[in-house]
């Protein structure tokens, strides 16, 4: 199974001490191919998922403290159901943009310099996901997934003014999703990864690129996809 994503974003400083963010993501393939034995290939059909719009990600944060050795901030954001729904995906195709349904979440962010060249970041998050109404071939029903809980870190190695390393930790959990008011049994999933990160930056008179690229590696989850692959952005301040 492999799928590749473009996500946009954007972020406004209002003042030194909050801002605003927007997140658009764009779905650009996915695609499951399979790979039978000899003589059973009637049996198995290679899928294709929806491409375009994902669910768009409108947020802000307010700075509670920052000196010249570290930062808090606390950060929310609301997801609107903007991309495809699942109850549209027919059954030839693998799966939708979106998820169907919208959701609040809210978290809290912080960087500590641990030493000149080593920064620590860390940061947590609590998403509710609402409940949403979905219908298909004249059936229709209530269904809320699991509200989900996000742990991040990254060790940054300044190993030059404009090279760095660094490694990333994410954990991920969701509870169990509900349908019509009944909860479905061992519908939880989690999944725990890290990323080593190499970085880079351009600068430009005022202006700064900050390209990075990493490798992304599953160490454990459950009902959830293992998955491995290339994660690339860059982000410019102006």
């Amino acid at each position: 199974m492999s799928m590749s994503a473009l996500y946009l974003t954007g972020e406004y400083s209002v003042n030194q001490n909050m801002g605003i963010s927007i997140s658009v993501p764009l779905i650009n393939k996915q695609e499951m191919k399979m790979n039978p034995a000899a003589g059973y290939e009637e049996y198995f059909t290679n899928l294709s998922g929806e491409t375009g719009l994902g669910d768009v990600t409108v947020g802000g944060w307010y700075q509670l403290s920052k000196n010249q050795n570290s930062s808090m901030m606390v950060v929310g954001g609301y997801t609107l159901a903007t991309g495809s729904s699942p109850e549209d995906v027919g059954d030839s195709n693998l799966s939708s943009t979106g998820s169907g349904h919208t959701s609040i979440g809210a978290g809290v962010s912080a960087d500590f310099m641990m030493a000149p060249n080593i920064l620590a970041s860390f940061g947590g998050g609590y998403t509710i996901n609402q409940e949403a109404a979905f219908s298909s071939d004249g059936y229709s029903w209530d269904e809320k997934a699991g509200n989900e809980i996000k742990l991040s870190g990254r060790i940054s190695l300044m190993a030059s003014q404009q090279f760095s390393l660094g490694l990333d930790f994410d954990y991920f959990s969701e509870g169990e999703s509900e349908i019509d008011g009944e909860t479905i049994d061992d519908s939880n999933s989690n999944f725990m990864a890290i990323t080593p990160m190499v970085g880079y930056q351009i600068l430009t008179g005022t202006t700064s690129v900050n390209i990075s690229g990493g490798y992304f590696l599953n160490l454990s989850g459950t009902n959830y996809p293992k998955m491995n692959g290339m994660a690339i952005g860059a982000t410019i301040f102006f």
